[in-house]
């Protein structure tokens, strides 16, 4: 039996597919968005953990605004919610004090990264 795409998966920690598809309309859509995200997030993530290793405060701070901008279209709510944090961490808080909060997302967003490579693999 084919997995309903617009049902939750719980083999997806990370990615909320039913907001996703509420949010976009259908799976096609989604699929759409993840594909494009998966190709900027598989930039920017490791770009972040380097430019925060080399003090590049501002420069990781564009990126995660970029992340911040789409992520609560199909991230889950907890992933969200420390995205969110850690960029507005960004505006104030010293190369640091974020590379230390980037890494402890770390495996949450590994996580998303596999989920969407899963999801967009999948045959329909």
């Amino acid at each position: 039996m084919t997995p309903n795409p617009s049902k939750p998966s719980s083999a997806f920690s990370q990615l909320d597919v039913e907001r996703g598809i509420s949010m976009l309309g259908s799976p096609e859509a989604l699929k759409m968005i993840l594909n494009t995200a998966l190709l900027s997030l598989s930039d920017d993530v490791p770009a972040i953990g380097r430019e925060l290793a080399a003090g590049d405060v501002r420069a990781a701070g564009r990126r995660l605004h970029g992340i911040k901008g789409y992520l609560p279209i199909f991230g889950s709510e907890t992933l969200v919610a420390n995205v969110l944090r850690l960029e507005q961490m960004s505006k104030s808080q010293p190369a640091e004090v974020l590379a230390v909060e980037y890494a402890a997302l770390g495996p949450a967003i590994q996580s998303l990264l596999g989920d969407i490579q899963a999801y967009v693999n999948r045959a329909d």
